[in-house]
């Protein structure tokens, strides 16, 4: 059965493989169109002298990306006003980094200022990353939203997170940005500023959260609906664990993104939101892994699937712990997590050796979901990644989104491999449909043939009985016996028929696949003895690649052997020529020699006995 699978599977690869490279280059291409829609330039100008100089900036094509702490002057466990400022209270300021702000116990609300030199007199908009995890802005002076509520203490301290677009105008070309930011409750860093800030003109910003909103509102929408399509397949084909899994990783991807949180429930609160991430984190992971699992058979080892996934069960019962205590152990499982996706590819590079285009697929799909899932980890430990994409929080669901067109196309395949199999299967039911119609037809002739001999048998066995008891025509009871034992050979030769008729089953269960043409010459080289004796040359011509058959080995080496032997009988000092020809669907087996040949009216009984 796994020679006859793997065979279809190749046949599969042969037949449609340009369609499938085809419709993956057609996906390639449109994704990157619409991933690469007009919008603005973003550009990063770098800080000089502590002020980010935006006079001759582009304000009309360009949009300024500010990341990285470095372009932030900060002054830890204070929250300085803007007229703080003014009356001179802030000391000197520092340049903090990544490793100040993972000491999440001495460093809990921070002041930080961007300065800026832009034209004045121009309407612009800024538009922040989600904050982590209260920040309150000012912009010259003014308080222009808050996400929150910073402070320096705990209990007066409201967490929250949002992705805010503030409008502000300039009269001066001097801009003074300051932000207040505070975390008690996050474990993985401090009160660091936000990663990633970007300021253009209003209209360019809100072209770029535009473009930004339909990418994700594209991911989501196939997300989603690859979700409620694969879910759907699964109510109608409950024995298919696979497409349930693979529905609810889809969902589960969907919901990393909080945007979709936030659209159903606006009013959520931040604890219940941060809960919710995590688990959907964790559990994104297992359905992942029990999903190759159970697509691939005999690709992972039962024994690694069942640690990491009773690890991740462990790391998401955590969740009912303080926020501070498994947002900050989070790391350990996101490491555990990259050495599984690298376990899983090089699994999956391993199973190419069959080249079967299932595993091509396969091993497609969760290289560029791997790759996406480790950039979110590293992206997440600030730690510097492969590419960020505008609009995005996370990246995977994007690897996800070209997952499902690597796992549609699995699906695909299998469905033309069920139908080319229930084609066969249609085709052998008929013949056996046949058989059986052909064994009926054959029984009921018996038994109507067998009637008529056993009942003169019968007849005839009692005349010859009540003659020998009265003594009587003794050459009459010799001759009825000699129509019995005619009739008994006849019998006899239907029962021999009945025994081939029986014996048709065994035939086709006593073939196998073989090499045609390896065949064809070791049933020749048996006669080259006895050929050479007879100075009698012996050739092969095969066509190329000739195709494995399924035959009885026996009952065709006799015929070969036959045919050999008869060519052999009657050349002498000739050649004989054994040849196959592929003629799809057909093979042709010839012998052919140089000898006497075969009279013309021999031809009518060439295949009679005797």
């Amino acid at each position: 059965m796994k020679k006859k699978t793997d065979t279809i599977a190749a046949v599969t690869s042969r037949r449609d493989i340009i369609f499938i490279i085809i419709f993956l280059a057609f996906v390639l291409i449109v994704w990157l169109r619409l991933s690469a829609l007009p919008g603005p330039r973003p550009v990063q100008v770098p800080r000089v002298d502590g002020v980010i100089h935006l006079l001759d900036f582009d304000f009309e094509n360009d949009v300024q990306i500010i990341s990285g702490f470095e372009n932030y002057d900060s002054w830890p466990q204070h929250l300085y006003t803007p007229e703080d400022f003014a009356a001179g209270i802030p000391g000197q300021p520092q340049i903090l980094d990544w490793p100040d702000y993972r000491k999440v116990e001495e460093l809990q609300y921070a002041t930080h200022r961007l300065t800026l030199r832009m034209p004045p007199g121009e309407n612009y908009a800024i538009s922040m990353k989600t904050a982590v995890y209260a920040q309150r802005l000012f912009i010259n002076g003014e308080e222009i939203g808050s996400v929150g509520v910073p402070a320096m203490t705990r209990e007066e301290y409201v967490p929250n997170t949002r992705e805010h677009t503030y409008f502000f105008s300039t009269s001066t070309e001097r801009v003074e940005i300051i932000l207040h930011t505070a975390n008690f409750v996050y474990g993985k860093s401090g009160c660091n500023p936000p990663d990633s800030v970007t300021i253009g003109s209003a209209e360019n910003v809100n072209t770029r959260n535009r473009l930004a909103s339909f990418f994700n509102a594209l991911i989501l929408g196939c997300l989603l609906t690859s979700f409620l399509y694969h879910l759907s397949l699964f109510l109608l084909n409950r024995r298919r664990v696979t497409t349930l899994l693979f529905s609810v990783c889809c969902l589960l991807l969907a919901l990393m993104d909080k945007k979709l949180l936030f659209a159903l429930w606006p009013d959520v609160s931040w604890y219940v939101e941060i809960h919710f991430e995590y688990l959907v984190h964790f559990f994104t992971f297992i359905s992942a892994v029990w999903f190759v699992y159970r697509q691939f058979p005999k690709l992972l080892h039962k024994w690694v699937v069942y640690t990491y996934c009773t690890f991740a069960v462990l790391y998401s019962l955590t969740v009912a712990s303080d926020t501070r205590f498994f947002t900050g152990i989070l790391v350990y499982f996101e490491y555990v997590s990259i050495g599984m996706i690298a376990y899983i590819v090089v699994r999956f590079i391993m199973s190419l050796r069959h080249k079967r285009l299932v595993d091509v697929l396969g091993f497609v799909g969760i290289l560029v979901l791997g790759i996406f899932a480790m950039n979110d980890i590293l992206d997440n430990r600030l730690i510097t990644t492969m590419f960020t994409m505008s609009g995005q929080q996370f990246t995977t669901p994007v690897g996800m989104v070209f997952f499902v067109f690597c796992y549609s196309l699995l699906i695909a395949i299998e469905y033309a491999e069920t139908q080319r199999n229930e084609k066969m299967l249609a085709e052998r039911n008929s013949l056996l449909l046949k058989l059986n119609q052909d064994k009926t037809e054959f029984l009921q002739d018996m038994n109507h043939e067998l009637r008529t001999p056993l009942s003169i048998i019968a007849s005839s066995i009692t005349y010859a009985g009540i003659q020998i008891d009265e003594n009587g025509d003794m050459p009459k009871v010799h001759e009825i016996l000699e129509i019995a034992r005619q009739e008994t050979l006849r019998v006899g030769r239907m029962l021999e028929g009945m025994s081939k008729m029986s014996k048709m089953r065994e035939a086709v269960e006593n073939r196998q696949r073989l090499d045609l043409a390896a065949l064809l010459r070791e049933s020749a080289e048996a006669f080259r003895l006895k050929l050479e004796a007879q100075s009698v040359e012996l050739y092969f011509d095969f066509a190329r690649n000739l195709p494995d058959v399924f035959i009885e080995r026996d009952k065709f080496v006799r015929v070969i052997g036959n045919l050999l032997n008869n060519a052999a009988e009657y050349t002498q000092a000739g050649s004989i020529t054994v040849a196959a020809a592929h003629d799809h669907p057909y093979i042709t087996v010839s012998v052919t020699d140089t000898g006497e040949g075969v009279a013309s009216e021999i031809f009518p009984q060439l295949f009679e006995r005797g």
